[in-house]
This record gives C-alpha cells, sequence and structure tokens, in this order.
C-alpha cells in the first residue's frame, strides 16, 4: 500500500487545509476541514463532495476545475431590524421591520432563502446595479428596488448573473401571502 494509509485514503487529500477524512464513496470522494474550498482545490476529482466541519456548509466541486457549488446554506435566525446577506436562509423575527441586503457579489447559482416568521415583516433591498425578476414583476434596478414580504411568507431568490457579480437574482421559489416589488 506504497502512499496510502490503512483506508486507501491519500496523503495529499488528508494534508488539505485540516482536511481529517476523505471517504469513497462509489467513485466520489468526501472531504471534511474546518475552513472553507477555495479555487485554488483542484486536487480532488469532479463531484468530490466538501464539508465545514465547523458551519456545517457543504459544497460538489463542479465541471470547471476549482468551482465549487453550495449545496446547503445554513440557517440565521435575524432577531434584530437589519442584516447583510450571503448564501443561507434567513428567519426574520423581530416584531419591527426587518431589511436584509443582498450580498455585493455571488457566484452563479448562489441560493437566497427569507422567512418572515416575525410580526415586522422583511424587505431585501439591492445594492448599485442589482435586480430581482419575479415572473412578470421585477425590483427597480439599483439601491432604490426592494422585494418585501410580511409574516408568513417565504421566498426564495438565485443568482443567475454568469458574470459573478451577483446583479440579477430571479425568484425561484415564492410562498403564499403578498409580496411588493419596488
Amino acid at each position: 500500500m506504497s502512499g496510502k494509509n490503512p483506508l486507501g485514503l491519500s496523503k495529499e487529500a488528508q494534508a488539505y487545509e485540516g482536511a481529517n477524512i476523505v471517504l469513497p464513496v462509489q467513485g466520489w470522494g468526501y472531504v471534511r476541514g474546518k475552513t472553507n474550498p477555495t479555487s485554488s482545490l483542484t486536487k480532488f476529482p469532479l463531484g468530490t463532495v466538501y464539508l465545514n466541519s465547523v458551519t456545517g456548509q457543504s459544497w460538489m466541486l463542479n465541471f470547471a476545475p476549482g468551482s465549487w457549488s453550495p449545496l446547503n446554506s445554513p440557517l440565521v435566525t435575524v432577531s434584530g431590524t437589519s442584516i447583510t446577506m450571503s448564501a443561507g436562509t434567513y428567519i426574520c423575527t423581530s416584531s419591527s421591520a426587518t431589511t436584509l441586503t443582498l450580498p455585493l457579489t455571488a457566484t452563479y447559482g448562489t441560493e437566497i432563502t427569507v422567512i418572515g416568521a416575525g410580526s415586522g415583516g422583511w424587505s431585501i433591498h439591492q445594492n448599485a446595479s442589482q435586480e430581482i425578476f419575479g415572473g412578470t414583476n421585477h425590483t427597480t434596478s439599483g439601491t432604490g428596488g426592494n422585494l418585501a414580504g410580511g409574516q408568513y411568507t417565504a421566498v426564495t431568490i438565485t443568482a443567475t448573473d454568469t458574470n459573478n457579480d451577483g446583479l440579477v437574482w430571479i425568484v425561484t421559489s415564492l410562498g403564499q401571502g403578498t409580496y411588493t416589488y419596488t
């Protein structure tokens, strides 16, 4: 078993940024570490799943070398009135309106879900040149645009701009309720 440990795991894979386990799964691999994968991490085969053991987030290595796509996202409870978002699910619990700001940049396929649990409702605010499209509705481009909902509403939006600049988002799931596109 030259170059391999008793489990058949390569030494190179075990050494990456604190990765502590690599398990072969029918030709696919699974890597666990304490950091997020980087675009320079290309030594694993396509389809490898990477798990950050600190945050619980996971990614899969895509067709383009070094391109990692998120498989799940963190769950964030927002009890205050404002937050800047990244990929994830945000549960707004405040009795006051909650402002959630889109990230400045996002990779193609990044998903954000907002759930209105508090009586104050929520609104997703945009940065310069960003816009949210939902069927025949859309927000005004730029910082003046937003998508808003009330208590017991939920929306999932996905970054769709292939330039990976997070400028174009589409509504991929919309729960029952009233929504306002401004």
